[in-house]
């Protein structure tokens, strides 16, 4: 595998004071580039990767930046973002795992919610997180921007409408999702997230309530059965509302891995950009590398369990039939032990 590649997120990859400082002062200037390229009005967001956590969505964002000489803003709605966290604080105030996992539902336009995301799809207010996919300082200076997030699945008209932006929703296996999941050795986790709780809001409860009761309760008993059923819910979701939409694309993260070049190719040429370089598929991606999940080597390639699959075949069976009648063999074949 390729050598990880320094990133201006990464704090220091080697860990020495010296690149740690370089890298503060790297970030810093990064961020100030950005501010001066969005308040001149010189930065445009040409597309939004969606897709739910470990889908491949970093990988793509990258490849795609890298391709058409694009800078990224990397996942606007996480609540490492300052601008965020006091609106996320409002909605859970006492549970940092809920603010990590909520994805949002639609708000009204005069909400604050958008405000932000004004600043954000344009490279202002870019906080360290936001900055984690880019290598070079200068890459704050080109003024297309591919903005990637897990968490607009349920704004993603919204956005369309609000901004122009098309969209690329990248599904994988929801077997596949939820191994790596549980293999995250992240600071937050579906171990301490209730999906009553991220589904209490209005516009989300009757997604959840819709559900036969004994199901309800089930789908939230434990990490691998709310990561099944939050996958299956935003991925219901996102057929029901994207449909035969123009300006969107939902791909399997399966197929596009399959051939990533041809794949590419055939995202530039609905987006009416002319690649300018070949991007290399197999490097590894922010959401890889170690100062960015801190994931043992090896944690990432986790499979289930007969009885895991099982379950999680069940679950989405129950909420996404169509989905798992059409491509549930070819899943659980490929995520077999």
């Amino acid at each position: 595998m390729p050598a990880h590649r320094h990133r201006l997120g990464a704090g220091g990859v080697d860990g020495s004071q010296a690149a740690t400082f370089q890298n503060k002062v790297a970030v810093k200037t990064a961020k100030m580039l950005d501010w001066g390229m969005a308040v001149s009005h010189r930065t445009k967001p040409v597309v939004l990767v969606s897709g739910f956590w470990r889908s491949g969505t970093t990988w793509l964002q990258e490849m795609l930046a890298d391709s058409i000489g694009a800078k990224t803003v990397f996942e606007p709605l996480a609540p490492a973002n300052p601008r965020l966290i006091a609106m996320l604080k409002r909605i859970f105030p006492d549970s940092p795992d809920c603010r990590e996992a909520l994805i949002p539902g639609p708000r009204p336009d005069d909400n604050a919610f958008w405000r932000y995301l004004d600043d954000a799809l344009i490279g202002k207010y870019s906080c360290h997180f936001m900055l984690s996919c880019r290598q070079k300082v200068s890459e704050a200076l080109l003024d297309r921007i591919v903005v990637k997030d897990v968490r607009l699945q349920f704004n993603l008209e919204h956005i369309h409408a609000r901004y122009g932006l098309p969209v690329i929703h990248l599904r994988r296996n929801p077997f596949a999702v939820a191994a790596s999941l549980l293999a995250a050795d992240w600071q937050w986790s579906f171990e301490r997230v209730r999906l009553a709780d991220l589904f209490s809001e209005p516009f989300a409860a009757p997604l959840l309530a819709e559900l036969p009761g004994d199901v309800a309760e089930a789908i939230d008993r434990d990490a691998l059965s709310r990561i099944a059923a939050y996958w299956a819910i935003t991925e219901r979701f996102i057929d029901e509302t994207l449909g035969n939409k123009d300006w969107a694309r939902v791909l399997s993260y399966e197929r596009v891995r399959k051939a990533p070049q041809r794949e590419l190719s055939n995202v530039c040429a609905w987006l009416g950009i002319d690649p300018i370089r070949m991007a290399d598929a197999d490097a590894p991606s922010a959401s890889t590398h170690p100062a960015s999940t801190r994931q043992a080597p090896g944690r990432q390639r986790r499979t289930l369990s007969e009885a895991q699959l099982a379950w999680v075949g069940e679950i989405v069976t129950q909420i996404y039939p169509a989905a798992f009648a059409r491509h549930g063999a070819a899943w659980r074949a490929h995520a077999a032990p």
